[in-house]
């Protein structure tokens, strides 16, 4: 009896498990406009401007991000 009872609660588990794993996908698009005023355009510069310290410290950011956005776009291509 206790072992069967095990069997059910375990199964009711597993199968609750697989349930919530399997999510339905929904699709949403959003369309967003950006809108710059003349003094902010003004403003702007070619390209983004770094000092020495927060410049190298995006350039490792960048390296260390390298491999994760390569596997991401892998699973992003495959699926």
């Amino acid at each position: 009896m206790l072992k069967s009872l095990s069997v059910i609660v375990t199964f009711f588990f597993l199968s609750l498990g697989v349930a919530t794993g399997c999510a339905t996908q929904s699709v949403k698009n959003v369309k967003t406009e950006t809108v710059q005023h003349a003094a902010a355009r003004d403003q702007e510069t070619e390209g983004e401007s770094f000092g020495l310290l927060s410049g190298a410290v995006h350039v490792a950011g960048q390296v260390l991000a390298l491999p994760f956005r390569l596997a991401g776009g892998l699973i992003g291509f495959i699926f």
